[in-house]
């Protein structure tokens, strides 16, 4: 079986493993924030959205993918669309 760095699009493996584990522990305006990513917004729909400097959104955002092992919005989108699915279906 391949590593969450080998899969495609950086997916985490089914389980989420400790991804899950590191995301459970982040402040729920974290949590918020990767929600707004997963739906699409922008760094500065995000700060608007959080009522929020766009400079600090920015770095913050690039810093949480970055401590969740995510190079790209996109793998942070599918990684919570997949935790969603999982958490809905009782795993």
């Amino acid at each position: 079986m391949r590593s969450e760095q080998e899969r495609p699009e950086g997916r985490p493996s089914r389980g989420g493993g400790d991804r899950d584990e590191l995301y459970d522990r982040l402040p729920a305006r974290q949590q918020r924030m990767m929600t707004l990513i997963a739906e699409g917004l922008s760094d500065q729909q995000i700060a608007q959205a959080l009522g929020e400097p766009a400079d600090r959104v920015k770095s913050e955002v690039r810093s949480l993918l970055a401590e969740l092992g995510f190079e790209t919005r996109t793998q942070a989108t599918l990684y919570i669309i997949d935790r969603t699915l999982r958490r809905a279906g009782g795993s």
